[in-house]
Order: C-alpha cells, then structure tokens, then sequence
C-alpha cells in the first residue's frame, strides 16, 4: 500500500500542474532573442581570444542584458520563458528549429555582390 501510494505522488509531482499556462514572452519575440543572444555570445567568444582583460569581466552578462534591453524584457521572463519551452519538448524544438531557420536567412540575406 506504501508503495502504491508514493508511484500515486510520484505521478502527481511528474505531471507537474503549473506547466499548463503559457509562456512569458511571445514566441517571435523569444526567438529573436534566443538568436541574438547566441550571436552576442559567438561575438564575446572572438573578442575573448584576442583580448585576455575581458575574460574576467563578465562582459557577456553585459551583452546579455543589453539584448533583453533592446528586446524590452527582463533576464527573469527570459529565463522563466526557457523553463517553460524546457518542460515542452515539442514547443522547445520548434523554437530551436525556427532560430536555425533565421540565422540561416540572415546569412543569406548579409552577402551582398562585390561586383555591381
């Protein structure tokens, strides 16, 4: 009977109740933001290489906050956001995808012809 009774909690606490509302910051918004913070953190990355002084400066958090600036959220709707897509599987996926496919038509977008 114990047993039966802790799988029954057990479920009940894997179910988790309050993952049924809707996340914090809208889709289009969160992927905008989702690509501009990985493109702040390949930004941090290079300039990290050549210049020593700002790996200890936390100059990410910098470029991080300044992307949730622009975008007018905070750092914690973002992160609540990310927990939300985290627990859905599915929606978590079709955001990674729907980042994939703006980079990738920002890319194509950038080159410009050399020769006019």
């Amino acid at each position: 009977m114990r047993y039966l009774f802790f799988i029954i909690i057990l479920f009940f606490a894997a179910c988790n109740l309050s993952s049924k509302g809707k996340p914090v910051v809208e889709f289009p918004v969160m992927q905008k933001v989702v690509w501009e913070l990985m493109k702040s953190d390949d930004y941090y990355t290079r300039i990290s290489i050549t210049d020593s002084n700002l790996r200890g400066k936390h100059k990410n958090i910098q470029l991080y906050e300044q992307v949730f600036q622009l975008n007018k959220i905070t750092a914690k709707d973002f992160y609540a956001t990310i927990e939300y897509y985290e627990k859905h599987p599915i929606l978590f996926k079709e955001l990674m995808d729907s980042v994939s496919s703006l980079s990738k038509k920002e890319n194509l977008t950038s080159i410009k012809p050399l020769i006019k």
